[in-house]
């Protein structure tokens, strides 16, 4: 289980059993347009249901296909509407003894429905 900046949940594990699927989503506008399959997972018996909640949109559909107990292809049936990461957000990290001391938020940006996921790189 993955989370996305947009809190978007990618797969209800609730009543599979296989684990350790991790799916990328790309976004255009407040739609999703592509899902790629980052690690395959293991020990799926069948298709894992698709689920995407959160990040203020909805409609969004998609289905996995199962080779060998791993998601093989994910095939996206519909893109969604209203999905939105926001733009624009802009911090700095002050580091002092190789400890991350303080953040600073430069700019708040806009569109944000939704907490982003930050993460932090040198």
């Amino acid at each position: 289980l993955r989370q996305y900046p947009s809190d978007t949940t990618l797969i209800d594990s609730s009543d599979i059993i296989g684990s350790g699927a991790v799916l990328d989503v790309i976004m255009t506008g407040d739609a999703i347009t592509s899902v790629s399959i980052v690690n395959a997972g293991a020990g799926y018996a069948s298709a894992p249901v698709l689920t995407f909640t959160g990040g203020g949109g909805g409609g969004a559909a998609a289905t996995a296909t199962v080779t060998n107990g791993k998601i093989s292809a994910v095939s996206l049936t519909s893109g969604g509407y209203s999905y939105n990461q926001g733009s624009g957000a802009a911090a700095t990290a002050t580091v002092s003894n190789g400890v991350l001391v303080s953040i600073a938020v430069a700019s708040g940006g806009t569109g944000y429905r939704v907490p982003p996921e930050v993460t932090l790189s040198c």
